[in-house]
């Protein structure tokens, strides 16, 4: 039984495309020139990690695979003027075993906007890689979006709100 005459599975892949066209949008828009500007004019510095807190199991994330042991970990940088930034993650417990309290890494930050800094360990903007795996998969999901407008019955005129669920023959309801 359908309450409306929408071909739920070419919509959710249309919508799912769209979805993966614009983060490729936002990432070629926004993070590329973020990027750029932190290779051209960035500074590096070294920061620490300043806090490691205890291990904790989250119960909310089983499906999408954030579930089980976590951390949360602060670290903190200066930057050349004396500013004192400081940042927070959560990492799996798996990936946090060497991220102890007083290790170093680097940070690269913009002089002008300090708090736009990009770090291999924890803070990073996506770059080419990911615009690459995201238009792979639109491409993926816009192809299989294709084939099913290709396949849909010519007879639909597009999806309305009058519900295709019929009672059938009811003697009762002829009687009155």
């Amino acid at each position: 039984m359908r309450f409306f005459n929408v071909p739920y599975r070419l919509l959710a892949l249309a919508i799912v495309t769209k979805v993966m066209l614009l983060a490729c949008l936002w990432i070629a828009i926004v993070n590329l020139p973020l990027l750029q500007a932190l290779d051209d004019r960035g500074i590096s510095v070294e920061a620490e990690i300043v806090w490691v807190g205890e291990p904790y199991r989250n119960w909310l994330g089983r499906q999408n695979n954030t579930g089980g042991l976590r951390q949360d970990i602060v670290y903190a940088f200066r930057t050349e003027q004396g500013e004192l930034i400081e940042g927070s993650s959560n990492k799996k417990k798996r990936y946090a075993k060497g991220l102890t309290l007083g290790r170093t890494f680097y940070v690269t930050y913009l002089p002008d906007r300090p708090r736009v800094y990009h770090s291999d360990l924890f803070k990073g903007y996506a770059g080419v890689g990911m615009i690459k795996a995201l238009f792979i998969l639109a491409t993926g999901t816009g192809l299989i979006a294709a084939y099913l407008w290709v396949r849909m019955p010519r007879s639909w005129s597009g999806p309305s709100l009058r519900t295709t669920v019929s009672f059938g023959h009811n003697e009762w309801w002829d009687r009155t």
